[in-house]
């Protein structure tokens, strides 16, 4: 069971009780406070004396404050599940209490129910259960923001915390009933809050000014403590608490008024507000949990697809040296089984496939450190060199299938930093794949290759004048094992991607015109060096064209 808890201390800024607000928040937190403030200092001005002797309407405020409060504590054990953090299980608790207490404090109030008030309650009952739940509350902030630096160490068998929880519920449960029974039933002991059941004595003001006092110690306390989006909205919360104390103890002793009914208005605002937040940020976190679970098995999928990739790179590579290794070696053993051995022969065999072997060997190293995405054997290096040395390489394949083959004059040199054998191998793909495309084209056959200078890269084109590219397959392209040829693999452009992005380029496709496709790719530039000179017209023009 403790392997399935959640682990969250390698991702402190990923939960409520740990994630910073942002600048928006809190702005956004000041403006409900200042907002509630002179909102109930409006209502206990000039509209302090309207009468509000409806029943109904403290029932229509207590009853969603009540569900609320409820859903809160609920979202805060749900997390408490999760982080095991002692000062989320006390503040949780808080909330509970509140819940059920203000039911039990609807229950009370005269005029709502019946007129002096359910279970046995006398006018100045329903005052006194109000100030135990401001109390527990208040507490219950106090003791969650000394709590929040504690080991949750202690709670960490899932079994033990919903054993927590359970208990809590349990003790919520009777600390309720056990101070509702004896507040009711000591009602003659305690000092009359009320002359009647519509004006306060002195005591009253006594009482509302202690638990504004602790009101007013949590919300420092929790100041000083603050650092995550649930620190600022309980801010929120414990400042509309002081304030409706406040406003209450100065402008009204009467509960049949308007500013009575603003004061309970706020506190279900500012119980909604965080019940609000909590939903939001709770979602947003779990849209990022998702995001993150669909990337990590993106990459999971990516992984697998980087094995084939490099087994099928293998295969490949290394098929065309070892078959010219074993017919050398067959050759050999033929010059060495003659009558008359022709050792000279034998010997020329023997050296080749010692060389198809070396090839081999290159080849391996070359894959490795392609995969690696090794930056020790970059240099810099000039893109026409590079652009040059491609089509050389692959003057046969041109001469073979017609095509010719334009290499566009550089304005200036263009110097970039790279694994120059690596983007050659992108070069010689991108070209291989025109050329083969345009083997059963009719018309002329024309390879265009250019680079031009872009502000910080350097553009390199590789276009054709063959059947192109449809502009729903723009993308599907680069998918490894896709292909439309049959004695294709459908791995030369996901590698070729993966070599230019690994430079920190960009390769895309896209059509060229009426005929043929475009591949592109970009290379970080580097400044040219001092000196360095425009090439002679005449080499350009020798260049430009095979």
């Amino acid at each position: 069971m403790a392997d399935n808890v959640a682990r969250v201390e390698d991702a402190p800024y990923l939960t409520l009780a740990s994630l910073p607000p942002g600048a928006r928040q809190e702005r956004l937190a000041l403006t409900v406070v200042i907002a509630i403030v002179i909102a109930l200092v409006a209502s206990a001005g000039p509209l302090a004396a309207i009468p509000m002797k409806d029943g109904s309407v403290a029932a229509a405020l207590i009853i969603p404050t009540s569900m609320t409060e409820a859903m809160t504590a609920v979202l805060l054990y749900a997390q408490f599940s999760i982080l095991g953090s002692p000062a989320l299980l006390t503040l949780a608790t808080g909330y509970l209490f509140t819940s059920l207490y203000l039911i039990v404090w609807l229950f009370t109030l005269p005029g709502v129910f019946a007129p002096s008030g359910l279970l046995g309650a006398t006018p100045q009952s329903a005052f006194w259960l109000a100030g135990v739940w401001h109390t527990a509350f208040s507490i219950s902030v106090i003791a969650f923001a000394l709590l929040k630096d504690e080991d949750p160490s202690k709670w960490e068998a899932q079994r033990s915390r919903g054993g927590a929880i359970a208990a809590c519920v349990a003790v919520v449960v009777a600390v309720a009933c056990g101070a509702t029974f004896l507040l009711i039933a000591g009602d003659e002991l305690l000092p009359p809050l009320m002359r009647d059941e519509s004006h306060a004595s002195p005591f009253l003001f006594y009482r509302t000014g202690a638990t504004t006092a602790l009101s007013v110690v949590a919300l420092v306390v929790l100041w000083l403590k603050r650092r995550s989006v649930l620190d600022l909205w309980l801010l929120v919360v414990m400042s509309a608490y002081a304030a409706g104390g406040v406003v209450i103890a100065a402008y009204s002793p009467d509960r049949n008024l308007l500013v009575w009914q603003a004061v309970r208005a706020s506190e279900l605002l500012a119980g909604s507000l965080i019940l609000i937040v909590l939903l939001v940020e709770i979602s947003a976190l779990y849209g990022e949990l998702l995001n993150a679970l669909l990337a990590q098995r993106r990459e999971r999928e990516a992984r697998l697809i980087t094995g084939d990739a490099v087994t099928a790179t293998i295969a490949h590579e290394i098929k065309q040296p070892l078959t010219a290794m074993l017919i050398n070696v067959s050759a050999s053993l033929h010059w060495l089984e003659r009558p008359t051995p022709d050792f000279d022969e034998a010997r020329r065999a023997m050296k080749q496939a010692a060389s198809n072997g070396e090839r081999v060997s290159a080849v391996v190293d070359s894959i490795r450190s392609l995969f690696k995405r090794d930056v020790h054997n970059r240099s810099s290096f000039d893109v026409r060199a590079l652009l040059q040395d491609a089509v050389r390489l692959l003057r046969a394949e041109l001469q073979k299938h017609c095509v010719t083959a334009e290499i566009a004059p550089l304005a200036a040199p263009l110097q970039v930093m790279g694994d120059r054998a690596q983007l050659r191998q992108v070069l010689l793909n991108l070209m291989t794949n025109a050329i083969e495309a345009m083997a059963n084209t009719a018309g002329p056959r024309i390879l265009s290759v250019s680079a031009e200078a872009l502000e910080g890269s350097v553009l390199i084109s590789v276009a054709d004048t063959g059947p192109g590219i449809q502009g729903k397959d723009i993308d599907w392209v680069f998918k490894p094992f896709l292909t439309t040829r049959p004695q294709g693999m459908g791995i030369g452009l996901s590698i070729s991607r993966s070599i230019v992005e690994a430079h920190g380029g960009r390769l895309w496709a896209r059509s060229n015109g009426a005929r043929g496709a475009k591949f592109q790719f970009t290379l970080p530039a580097e400044m040219a060096r001092p000196g360095a000179s425009r090439p002679p017209r005449a080499a350009r023009e020798t260049l430009g064209r095979v």
